[in-house]
Order: structure tokens, then C-alpha cells, then sequence
């Protein structure tokens, strides 16, 4: 078995493909969620705003970003 210790709650788990444990791979999933929503009914929305109107700090968006999962347009 591989351990890892989580990027989001630090407490270790049995890391199978994720960087978070299952909690905290549910709650960053909703979090994702919100930024895609958002960018899909106001494409073209700098991250500042997108920031501002989900409440999502911009370096996690950037994350997304850099991860892939958000374009850039």
C-alpha cells in the first residue's frame, strides 16, 4: 500500500491516484464545480472576478488552470 498525507486535511491516507483524501477530494470537486458553472454562464470572466463571485481563492483556480482542467481562452 502507498501512504500519502493529504494536500487538504495534512491526515494520512491510502493514496491511490489523488493528492487528497476522500473527504477532501469531495469537497475540492465541489469547489471545481463552482468555477466551471461560473465560467460557463460568463465565459470570458477574468479569475479576479471569478474569484470574487464564487469565493474561491484565485491561487486554487490558478491550480485548475495549471492542472488543465480550465482553459484559457
Amino acid at each position: 500500500m502507498n501512504f500519502a498525507n493529504c494536500r487538504g486535511c495534512k491526515k494520512p491516507f491510502v493514496k491511490i491516484s489523488s493528492l487528497y483524501c476522500e473527504a477532501c477530494l469531495k469537497a475540492e470537486e465541489e469547489l471545481f464545480k463552482s468555477v466551471r458553472d461560473y465560467l460557463y454562464e460568463h465565459p470570458g470572466s477574468d479569475i479576479n472576478k471569478v474569484a470574487a463571485a464564487t469565493g474561491i481563492p484565485v491561487r486554487k483556480i490558478f491550480d485548475y488552470i495549471r492542472d488543465g482542467r480550465i482553459g484559457l481562452s
